[in-house]
């Protein structure tokens, strides 16, 4: 048996890094993820995407949906918000789910429908219409003001509501008068973005999966072997400390959590996924095995076994998504046409493709922007050292 192709080993600046472990030919494979734990759909493709594979057809809407029982003097069976490219995809997912998922993406599609006047922007983050924006701090923020504003709506309305929901979903348990105005003063909490309540419900369902019962994934292939479970892989990703872009998607985290009953939301587990997505995620763009690295942005999944590559501005690593996998081989293009020789650090693009067209200092403006570092590849330092960078 072969041995593997790369090891990843600690770094002191990067984390973690892959290596080759032997010189390594154009287009050899080198890793086939498992599916993603963590993953969101922009709200104007949620008709056009399917919720199991990822798959996209030229802006045509999937038609099938998982159609749950009418409750009370419902005339339509409620359903989720989610549409399959077919019944196959649609039946696999729902087995994945369980009850306890299936009512926890029914909660997030009925709060999301009371969500007014937000949209989202080009990168992911929620941008609002309402005229209290104004009132909504301009940048970034910071760490501190991270800390400051879950700790506020933790003990201003959030610790009681968890244990009033706990107390109410106990049997026999009875609310008084005050107590059932709390929970619905949580309940009125401003609606968050679907886009944010989808991301939430699928690393919720990841946490609780792997404290509880595991429910069995289909299909489970990967040349990454699962020595871990899924949350200790989340845990052990690199995170980023202020992942919010701006103090509204903050907020609209913080009402995810006020108005939801999802089990185990915490202040916590929330912050953990949000950290972690947001140094490791993957965009989902329709084709972008074909080359269409400029197609639409659809949403983002993280993929915690694709996660060890480093980036480089020349890349050796070429990356395409095969439904709801990602397969990395050695590039077969100019920048590796000779492929990887044996200890060569193994690395992609964080860029998507469009880093050929760049300068040295778009390239690393971009990069700052997203992933919060200045990058130093080996391209990046060649290009300033001849003086392609402005003073």
């Amino acid at each position: 048996m072969d041995s593997p192709p790369f090891i990843v080993t600690p770094h002191p600046l990067k984390g973690r890094a892959a290596f080759a472990t032997r010189d390594l030919q154009p287009g050899s494979p080198l890793l086939t993820t498992r599916p993603c734990s963590v993953y969101t759909i922009q709200r104007e493709f949620r008709r056009e995407v399917c919720a199991r594979c990822f798959s996209y057809d030229r802006g045509v809407d999937w038609k099938v949906r998982v159609d749950l029982p009418a409750e009370g003097k419902q005339k339509q069976n409620p359903t989720l918000g989610l549409v399959f490219c077919s019944e196959v995809c649609r039946d696999e997912w729902v087995h994945r789910q369980g009850a306890i998922g299936l009512e926890a993406w029914k909660t997030a599609w009925e709060i999301g429908s009371r969500q007014k006047g937000k949209r989202t922007s080009s990168n992911g983050s929620t941008e609002s219409s309402d005229d209290g924006a104004a009132n909504i701090p301009d940048g970034r923020p910071s760490f501190d003001e991270i800390d400051r504003a879950w700790t506020e709506a933790e003990e201003t309305l959030g610790k009681k509501v968890r244990e009033l929901r706990m107390r109410e979903s106990s049997q026999g348990a009875q609310l008084n008068k005050s107590e059932r105005k709390l929970l619905q003063r949580a309940k009125d909490t401003k609606p968050p973005s679907i886009e944010t309540l989808w991301a939430i419900v699928s690393g919720i369902l990841t946490h609780y999966w792997t404290h509880n019962t595991p429910v069995p994934v289909l299909d489970e292939k990967s040349d990454l072997p699962a020595e871990h479970d899924e949350w200790t892989e989340i845990l052990r990703l690199k995170h980023h400390h202020m992942p919010f872009a701006s103090h509204e998607e903050l907020q609209d985290y913080i009402g995810a959590y006020l108005c939801s009953s999802f089990p185990p939301l915490t202040p916590d587990v929330i912050q953990t996924l949000q950290n972690a997505a947001a140094h490791n995620s993957f965009s989902i763009r329709p084709a972008l095995n074909s080359g269409a690295y400029n197609a639409e942005y659809l949403g983002w999944g993280l993929w915690t076994t694709g996660s060890i590559w480093n980036h480089s501005c020349a890349p050796n690593i070429a990356k395409a998504r095969v439904r709801d996998r990602w397969v990395f081989v050695v590039d077969r293009d100019a920048n590796s046409k000779t492929g990887v020789r044996r200890g060569e650090e193994l690395c992609i693009s964080y860029l998507g493709g469009d880093e050929k067209e760049l300068s040295v200092v778009e390239r690393r403006r971009r990069l700052q922007d997203a992933w919060a570092f200045e990058c130093q590849c080996d391209a990046c330092v060649r290009e300033a050292s001849r003086g392609d960078v402005p003073s």
